[in-house]
C-alpha cells in the first residue's frame, strides 16, 4: 500500500527570502552529468544534511538549519513561476512504466565509513499512461561490514538498529524485489521499464559498488536510468534539492526526508508532474553490467580485495538465475 499523507511542519515560517540572490545562484546548470563520487555524494543531499566540508562539523545534524531554510524558501519562490498550473494529458513517454528508486546507506558524520552499505531499498512503480503511482516496495537491508548503525545515520534516516538486525542481506533483498516486480506484471510482454532516481548516486555509486564487492549480478533494469535532477535542470535551467523541486512544482512534500520510501514516492510524484508539463523523460546514464564470470576471471589485486570483503560478509550472492 502507498504511504499515507502526513502533515509537514512549515519549515518556511519566519524565513527571510532573498529571491534575487538565489535566482542568480541557481541560474547555472552543469552542461554534463555529475560523475565523480564526491560530487554525487554532495549532490544527493538535501536541506537536512549539512554541506560537505573538509573538516567534520562540530555540531549536530541540523547545523545551519535557519540558513538552509532561508535558501530553501528562496529557491521555491524562484522556481514556482516555471510550472504551468493547468491540467493536461501527460506527454507520451518512451517507456510504459517507471521504477523510481531511493536507497539509504550506512553513514557517519565524518563520512568515513568504507564500504558504504545499503540499508533501505525502496521503489515506486509509475504507470506512464495513467500518470499515477500504482504500487510501492520497501525493504530494509542488513549491513555486514558496519553492522551497528552510527547515531548520525539513525537520526538522518530514521532507520532503527532493530530494523536492520531483522533484515536480509542485499542479495536476497534484490531477489525479493525482483519477485515483487514479476508479481506486479512488470516483465510481461509489452511492458517497458526505466529506472528513475534523484541524482545518479543510488545506482551509479551505491548499488554498483556494493554489488561488485559482494559478487552480486545486477539486473539489467538497474543498469540504465533517468537522473530526474539532471532532467529537471536541463528542462528548467534551475537546480535545487528534491524537496525544493517538489514544492516548487506545487506539490506538498509527503513524509520524512531520507526515508527511502518517502523519497521514492516524492520523486515519483515529481516525475509525474514533469510528464504532465510535457517533459519526455530520457535516459541520462548507463552503467556496464559485467557478467560475474567475467568479473571473477579478471582476478588481480582488486579482485582479491573484493573477494576478501565478500567473504567476511557471509559469502557471495549470485542472482543471475533470479534475474535471467
Amino acid at each position: 500500500a502507498l504511504s499515507q499523507d502526513r502533515p509537514t511542519p512549515n519549515a518556511l515560517r519566519g524565513a527571510a527570502v532573498d529571491a534575487a540572490a538565489t535566482a542568480a545562484e541557481a541560474a547555472a546548470v552543469p552542461a554534463v552529468a555529475v560523475t565523480t563520487v564526491e560530487e554525487l555524494q554532495a549532490d544527493s543531499q538535501d536541506i537536512a544534511y549539512a554541506p560537505m566540508a573538509r573538516d567534520p562539523p562540530k555540531t549536530g545534524l541540523h547545523e545551519g538549519a535557519a540558513a538552509q531554510q532561508r535558501h530553501h524558501a528562496a529557491a521555491v519562490t524562484a522556481f514556482k513561476n516555471m510550472f504551468d498550473s493547468s491540467q493536461r494529458p501527460p506527454a507520451q513517454q518512451k517507456f510504459t512504466h517507471l521504477l523510481v528508486y531511493d536507497f539509504e546507506a550506512t553513514c557517519n558524520k565524518q563520512r568515513s565509513l568504507q564500504p558504504v552499505e545499503i540499508i533501505e531499498l525502496s521503489c515506486a512503480i509509475v504507470d506512464c499512461k495513467a500518470a499515477s503511482i500504482i504500487n510501492s516496495f520497501q525493504a530494509y537491508v542488513l549491513p555486514t561490514e558496519h553492522p551497528e548503525l552510527d547515531p548520525f545515520c539513525i537520526e538522518l534516516t530514521g532507520i532503527q538498529q532493530q530494523q536492520v538486525d531483522a533484515a536480509q542481506q542485499l542479495g536476497p533483498v534484490l531477489a525479493r524485489h525482483h519477485a515483487w516486480l514479476q508479481e506486479c506484471g512488470m516483465f510481461e510482454q509489452g511492458v517497458t521499464l526505466m529506472a528513475v532516481t534523484w541524482t545518479s548516486w543510488d545506482l551509479a555509486i551505491c548499488l554498483c559498488a556494493e554489488c561488485a564487492w559482494r559478487k552480486i549480478q545486477r539486473p539489467d533494469y538497474l543498469c540504465s536510468w533517468v537522473d530526474l535532477k539532471q532532467q529537471f535542470g536541463a528542462t528548467y535551467k534551475q537546480r535545487g534539492n528534491l524537496r525544493t523541486c517538489v514544492e516548487a512544482a506545487g506539490l506538498r512534500w509527503q513524509g520524512r526526508q531520507h526515508s527511502g520510501l518517502d523519497d521514492a514516492l516524492n520523486t515519483a510524484r515529481l516525475a509525474i508532474k514533469l510528464m504532465q508539463q510535457g517533459v519526455v523523460l530520457e535516459v541520462t546514464q548507463t552503467s556496464e553490467n559485467v557478467p560475474l564470470q567475467q568479473q571473477q576471471s579478471q582476478g588481480g589485486a582488486s579482485g582479491e580485495s573484493s573477494k576478501s570483503r565478500a567473504g567476511s560478509s557471509g559469502g557471495s550472492s549470485d542472482l543471475k538465475q533470479q534475474f535471467g
